[in-house]
């Protein structure tokens, strides 16, 4: 009889043996399949841009309307307040951000507005009024009074000013892939 007990041990043994493998089999598996998901998600990032008010999240290749004003507010600031001895500093401070198709042409033009600063002995200043973000045309719209102060002139002129920014974000890094700046309102696109 004890024998018996003891063949039914053993094959009940071996049996919960097999079932043991076979359910951490399947626990590997799950965790396989687990850690690629959580490896293969990017990150979002909920920030407070500066300057603003509203919470942002960043994505990998897009972001929400925070991030995209606040990049517009920082490079408006930078372009409308530039005088000779600022520059150069503006320029490599817009460099980095600039998209591969405006590139070329955003710096012939930026190094032709500082030849132009440095010999007419020219500033300017920008008073950011308002930010408008069309979320349908991914389009920022900066508005506010431009200043231009020019050597011997006691008053500056002044006039209402725009830019429009158009951004695209890559691994979380902004991408200027538009801008364009002229005077008076915004020209909202329909």
């Amino acid at each position: 009889m004890n024998l018996d007990k003891l063949k039914n041990d053993f094959i009940a043994i071996k049996s919960e043996n097999v079932w043991g493998r076979i359910i951490m089999a399947g626990m590997l598996l799950v965790i396989f399949l687990l850690s690629i998901i959580v490896f293969s998600e990017k990150t979002v990032v909920t920030m407070v841009p500066p300057g603003l008010d509203e919470a942002a999240q960043q994505h990998a290749n897009k972001a929400d309307a925070g991030i995209h004003k606040a990049w517009s507010m920082y490079l408006a600031s930078t372009l409308g307040n530039v005088t000779p001895a600022t520059a150069e500093f503006a320029r490599s401070t817009i460099d980095p951000v600039l998209g591969p198709r405006i590139r070329d042409e955003a710096l012939v033009m930026l190094d032709k507005q500082i030849d132009t600063i440095r010999r007419d002995q020219t500033s300017y200043s920008f008073e950011p009024r308002e930010v408008q973000y069309d979320a349908a045309t991914t389009t920022t719209y900066v508005v506010g009074r431009h200043f231009t102060h020019q050597a011997g002139k006691a008053l500056p002129d002044r006039v209402n000013r725009t830019y429009e920014f158009r951004w695209n974000f890559v691994n979380y890094m902004p991408s200027l892939a538009f801008i364009d700046t002229y005077e008076g309102a915004p020209r909202l696109k329909d």
